[in-house]
């Protein structure tokens, strides 16, 4: 029993381990790796304490710490599960889990000070003790405050807010040079056009990134706002949706943040075609220190929160839009300006 419970304890802590590199690194199989072995670590305390408790045959108060252990440290685990793949419950369970231990430390000290009793650890116990470190360093990968996360999402959510605002304010201008087609009509209106179909790949890709970060079902996320994702610091799983598991080479597909980049370099081809003095959006690549380049997919996006990625969405579209203001603006005056008689002799 000793042996099976060393080289199951030994299988499970490599595994566990390789799950959290490969999340640490961002490979694809890390949660598959931690769902599967965090379980299997769930079933293996209760092995690990059931064989502690066959060595005091008959001392009731040890079989009660070890059977109060194996069942907290199940939760424990469980809980730290959940916190890893930021999934909702995580923090009642590690809760009641840590609370549940605590007591089996505080039995044990009792145990120790009124009988003297030498406490050994089993093979089986020293690996459930590596694993929760294992967990717990998952925990730590990545992560951000609480109350940064609350900032940035405010930030996002207000910036949300001037966009519908200045979308407003666009489709009232468009309005003007519907039925008209004058060249400046036509540039207005392609420049408007062109800004609604960049809007809507946008607003597309938070619903995915949506979707995807809170497993959500189809069509729900397109009801919701950031504030109501429950994970707002999964770092994964925007990271994974756009396309930017190796950061070096973004992959290429529908929805990434390739193809993104794709649509804003459209969308300042466009302007530069309409108003040739505008400032475009940057999607050049940024320097590394050591002189290599670092793709503009991976700076904007790489190993950032979804609270962080939605912002930085917000802020793309808030500046297209803008852009897409000035111009339509500008050619409304021109348009104005043309109409009116002239007054002068």
């Amino acid at each position: 029993m000793r042996i099976a419970n060393a080289i199951i304890g030994g299988i499970i802590t490599f595994f566990l381990l390789l799950g959290v590199i490969f999340k640490a690194m961002h490979w694809p199989g890390a949660g598959v790796l931690i769902v599967l072995f965090s379980s299997l670590l769930s079933l293996y305390v209760f092995l690990v304490a059931g064989a502690n408790i066959s060595k005091y045959k008959g001392r009731s108060f040890l079989q009660a710490c070890n059977g109060i252990g194996g069942f907290g440290a199940s939760i424990l685990s469980v809980g730290l599960l959940f916190k890893i793949m930021h999934w909702p419950g995580s923090g009642s369970m590690t809760l009641l889990g840590l609370l549940f231990s605590s007591l089996v430390v505080l039995l044990f000290m009792v145990l120790y000070l009124a009988k003297k009793e030498p406490i050994h650890l089993s093979s089986g116990t020293f690996f459930v003790t590596i694993c929760f470190g294992i967990l717990l360093y998952g925990t730590s990968i990545g992560g951000s405050s609480k109350s940064l996360l609350v900032n940035v999402t405010e930030n996002a959510e207000n910036i949300d807010k001037n966009i519908n605002l200045i979308i407003d304010e666009n489709s009232e201008i468009r309005d003007f040079f519907n039925n008209k087609t004058d060249p400046i009509s036509n540039e207005s209106k392609q420049i408007y056009e062109v800004t609604l179909t960049l809007n809507n790949y946008i607003d597309k890709l938070k619903s995915i990134l949506y979707t995807n970060t809170d497993k959500l079902p189809e069509g729900m996320a397109d009801t919701i706002s950031l504030s109501q994702i429950n994970g707002k610091d999964n770092y994964d799983a925007p990271t994974l949706t756009l396309g930017l598991a190796d950061p070096m080479n973004p992959f290429d597909g529908e929805y990434t943040a390739k193809e993104l980049k794709e649509k804003i370099n459209h969308f300042n081809s466009i302007v530069k075609i309409t108003s040739p003095n505008t400032k475009t959006i940057n999607t050049e690549d940024y320097s590394y220190y050591n002189g290599k380049l670092d793709p503009w997919e991976t700076s904007m996006f790489y190993h950032y929160t979804l609270s962080q990625v939605i912002l930085t969405l917000n802020q793309i579209q808030l500046e297209a839009n803008i852009i897409c203001n000035n111009i339509l603006t500008k050619n409304l005056l021109k348009a104005t300006n043309t109409q009116q008689p002239d007054t002068i002799n």
